[in-house]
């Protein structure tokens, strides 16, 4: 299995909302993409779930009026010292793996443009 969280603040001018988060799930049997804030496709915009699988047709759910809390109780952990989203320890080896990554990442020349 695969994981992928995209974030991407460069958004056109011409979309109606600012920024784009998608989470994709990949693996050999199912792929599960998490549609958050765009969704090109759908000109309404609603958040969705994708769901592809090799024994069933894709499926989509809507995630429109759905609370999800994570950001919420992720934002109050942050301002005032609590771990409902996450317990600190996981978010600090988590936020170390990232940089280290970044630290450790190279520029492959075959992309350089």
């Amino acid at each position: 299995a695969t994981g992928y969280v995209r974030v991407d603040w460069f958004t056109p001018e011409g979309l109606p909302r600012w920024g784009d988060i998608k989470q994709q799930l990949l693996t050999t049997t199912a792929y599960v993409e998490h549609r958050k804030v765009l969704d090109i496709g759908d000109p309404e915009y609603k958040p969705k779930l994708i769901v592809t699988r090799n024994d069933k047709e894709t499926e989509v759910v809507d995630l429109g009026g759905r609370k999800v809390p994570f950001f919420e109780r992720l934002t109050k952990d942050v301002e005032e010292g609590t771990e409902e989203a996450i317990p600190f320890e996981l978010s600090y080896k988590a936020s170390k793996s990232i940089v280290e990554a970044q630290q450790n990442a190279i520029t492959l020349d075959t992309i350089r443009r």
